[in-house]
């Protein structure tokens, strides 16, 4: 490719967006796949994050889920592998800002599972392991690990995670650089980066936890369950697929709550909003542990109650602690 392989890149996929809103499903794919070829090309990884989806959405569009799915999971897998890499030499700012600029990866992938999940059955599984990473890192400060650091008084922890944090701004400098030996510079670099992490691991516990965050699985949660108990991840995204207002309805039954009497009346509209679905998965079990998120936090479940004014699971719903 040329010297201006990522600007030509670039102004495909952006030729892809004017057709995908004009409704030109066909050759909106055509310019998305020709910038995408580029970009796998040129190893453009944090770009490739970020458009996958957008030529997912147009396979969509034109009804091949079949075509959208493997993009999908393509960005999920190059968000994760820069995140691991990244997070834990992000200051508190710089974790908060790659959050928010990658959340709607996984975003779309809980949509689309909503859609699609009875003909990707591994679909639920991998939200599910997505959710415990997400809630894991934004409940793991970095300024733990920034605290051992500074506080360490061994010099060979300090150099290292320094050394590290180097390696890793050179590397991400370089991805999609136009230079020549791109590839085999960054190979170097990664090299002598996974060499300083596993001597993080070794020197540092704070490291050690922050990189397990990303190995958790839904199957891990299942083997520590007791039989009789149950797991439960709410989860909180834009259904851009079909619109949702699940979000605002409990907002808005919350807020009611506040407002009317008696309060029972309320919080059986909580509970037909929130509890009321997820009963016939608990026929049988005695113990539930539940994540909650966003407006869910401000909500007590121990409240909620059904038209009898009973709570079937009153005294044996925990919040997880993580």
């Amino acid at each position: 490719y040329p010297k201006r392989a990522k600007t030509n890149a670039t102004a495909l996929r952006y030729l892809g967006s004017v057709s995908g809103n004009q409704g030109d499903y066909p050759k909106a794919i055509e310019y998305y796949e020709k910038s995408l070829k580029i970009k796998e090309e040129i190893g453009d990884k944090t770009n490739l994050a970020k458009d996958y989806p957008m030529a997912a959405k147009v396979y969509i569009h034109l009804n091949m889920p079949e075509k959208a799915i493997p993009l999908f999971l393509k960005s999920q897998e190059i968000t994760l592998y820069l995140f691991k890499d990244n997070f834990s030499i992000l200051s508190e700012k710089e974790k908060e800002l790659y959050l928010n600029e990658t959340k709607s990866v996984f975003n779309d992938l809980h949509s689309f599972n909503i859609h699609y999940s009875e003909q990707y059955d591994s679909l639920p599984g991998i939200c599910y392991n997505n959710e415990l990473i997400l809630k894991g890192l934004l409940l793991k400060s970095t300024r733990s690990m920034l605290d051992a650091v500074y506080k360490s008084s061994d010099p060979e922890l300090k150099n290292t995670y320094f050394y590290l944090k180097q390696l890793r701004n050179q590397i991400s400098e370089l991805q999609g650089a136009d230079i020549e030996d791109r590839e085999q510079k960054i190979a170097e670099l990664e090299k002598q980066a996974n060499e300083q992490e596993r001597n993080l691991v070794r020197l540092s516990s704070e490291f050690a936890d922050i990189q397990k965050l990303f190995d958790y699985k839904w199957e891990d949660v299942q083997r520590a369950l007791k039989p009789g108990d149950a797991a439960i991840e709410f989860v909180s995204f834009a259904d851009e697929l079909s619109v949702s207002n699940s979000d605002n309805e409990i907002a808005s039954a919350s807020r009611r709550n506040d407002e009317e009497k008696p309060p029972r009346t309320n919080s059986h509209a909580l509970y037909q909003l929130i509890w009321q679905p997820l009963e016939r998965a608990l026929e049988g079990i005695n113990t539930v542990y539940y994540a909650p998120v966003r407006v869910l936090n401000k909500i007590s479940f121990f409240v909620l109650s059904n038209e009898s004014g009973k709570f079937r699971t009153s005294d044996a719903v925990r919040s997880f602690a993580r």
